[in-house]
């Protein structure tokens, strides 16, 4: 039996959200396109990530963004995103991601809330899964003010290999639910993904808008992806991105041809170079002129450290002539591999390389980021633009909860959660102990102290009351010392007061 510790102990002091990770802010920079995947599943959700903006938050699979712990059957998962801007003097709150999980690890549940003297409501999402966890449906909601109200949902429908063939969207109308959209997923005999195929509901039917057809290389590799508009009755071109790759399944060029009504057309391409270890090196963006000429527009350069992290890049823009400056990238890393610092510089041709942003990387003791502080150049000094603190939570694998066979200290997550006023909250221990549980907020000050006295071995339950707490985000933290003291615990959970 193993014990059950979340290493969130220490967690809530920083809480950080989106990590702008310096090895992509080239690819935010430039726009440089990822590697197509390799099999159906990570192509389908290739195509579902990128649906995002039409329905945000839409989670693929076991909608797990996850971590490995340091025992490979366990995993982290982040569970609350903070995001801040800087007034001038101080950290002001602006908005809240907050992600719930099952035991298995599965997204449960993902609420958005924004400051206003405290967080308030935006909208939520709420996933149920099948039996083997892929993702069933979800519902998305909004607050009015007093309560949630129905927005959208989502229900996925999979064939007998636990592949996609529908995706089905509805939008509530104030008493129903009417359909909205939908994808639509053919596979080949082999599983790979032939065709995806998007649909709109339009006077009582379901019309076609456009489809996706894939062919694959020997290796299964995509070698083309044709886009095709409905029109007229039929399907008439409109994109189409070809494919080549190296023997070690990298891409060689990304090329984007669009369809002038005849034939197709260059419209933009990336060449790709890489050293003897399979690192980009440098890649090179054209366009393609009236003449259907490639003409240079951009190129990347990259290096890296022995261990393989990219410690720098440079951006060119083509002058006509010749490859001119434009930004560049320079990370720093730290002992265990991580990146720390992040330095982004434009090239001024009077004055050299001068610069333009600066972020930092905080981290807990398992790797887990934990604070990104974004930092711009005034022309003199670095000021304060904002920062993001995420906070992460442990999910064991293989749990084993016996209650005649206490073993283990255990702490378990409160409930109800959300909560107003009261919740519970439920912990174990093996042997007669000392126990205490403070409460602290989101900055890490303790704002309450729930529980502390001596308790014999068993599964013992407190209640704690918020009164005098504003809503918010807290964490509660048991310490126990058996009466001996031949062992400590120490444990941390996350727990949410909604007033």
């Amino acid at each position: 039996m193993k014990r059950v510790t979340y290493f969130l102990t220490l967690l809530f002091i920083f809480s950080l959200t989106f990590i702008v990770n310096a090895q992509d802010r080239h690819k935010e920079f430039s726009n440089l396109p990822d590697k197509m995947p390799a099999n159906s599943e990570e192509l389908v959700k290739y195509n579902l990530e990128k649906m995002q903006s039409e329905h945000p938050n839409m989670p693929v699979k076991h909608s797990r963004t996850f971590k490995p712990a340091l025992d490979p059957d366990d995993y982290y998962v982040a569970d609350s995103y903070t995001y801040q801007s800087w007034n001038g003097t101080d950290w002001e709150n602006t908005d809240l991601y907050t992600i719930t999980y099952n035991e298995q690890g599965w997204q449960t549940e993902y609420l958005y809330q924004e400051w206003s003297g405290g967080w308030v409501n935006v909208y939520r999402y709420t996933y149920t899964y099948n039996g083997n966890g892929t993702i069933a449906g979800y519902l998305s909601e909004q607050w009015n003010g007093s309560a949630w109200e129905n927005s959208g949902r989502g229900t996925y429908t999979y064939d007998a290999n636990d592949q996609y063939t529908e995706i089905l969207y509805e939008t509530w109308n104030g008493s129903s639910w009417e359909n909205s959209s939908r994808y639509l997923y053919e596979y080949f005999a082999n599983g790979n993904l032939q065709t995806q195929t998007y649909q709109y509901w339009s006077g009582g039917a379901w019309v076609n808008y456009y489809k996706y057809t894939y062919q694959y290389n020997a290796n299964n590799l995509v070698i083309e992806e044709l886009i095709q508009l409905w029109s007229g009755g039929a399907w008439t071109n409109y994109y189409k991105y070809n494919y080549t790759y190296n023997t070690n399944g990298d891409y060689i060029t990304y090329v984007v041809y669009d369809w002038n009504g005849s034939l197709w057309h260059n419209n933009y391409q990336y060449l790709y170079s890489y050293n003897g270890n399979g690192w980009v090196i440098e890649y090179i963006y054209q366009y393609g002129d009236a003449a259907n000429n490639w003409i240079n527009s951009g190129r990347q350069t990259y290096t890296y450290d022995a261990s393989g992290n990219e410690i720098g890049y440079i951006y060119y823009e083509w002058d006509g002539t010749n490859w001119a400056n434009n930004y560049r990238g320079t990370s720093t890393y730290n002992g265990s591999g991580w990146v720390t610092e992040y330095l982004g510089e434009d090239w001024d041709p009077g004055s050299g390389w001068v610069n333009n942003s600066h972020s930092t990387y905080e981290y807990d003791a398992n790797g887990n980021n934990t604070v990104w502080t974004y930092q711009e150049w005034d022309g003199t000094q670095w000021v304060n633009n904002q920062r993001n603190i995420i906070t992460w939570l442990l999910i064991i694998s293989d749990v084993k909860s016996d209650e005649n066979m206490l073993t283990q200290y255990s702490l378990e997550n409160n409930y109800p959660n959300p909560f107003n006023p009261s919740t519970n909250i439920k912990f174990s221990v093996p042997s007669t102990s000392n126990v205490t549980i403070k409460v602290y907020d989101a900055l890490g000050r303790e704002v309450a102290e729930a529980f502390n006295r001596t308790v014999e071995a068993g599964v013992h339950e407190v209640q704690f009351n918020s009164t005098g707490l504003s809503s918010g985000v807290y964490f509660y933290q048991l310490e126990a010392n058996e009466i001996d003291g031949s062992s400590r615990f120490i444990d941390a959970k996350k727990m949410i007061l909604m007033k």
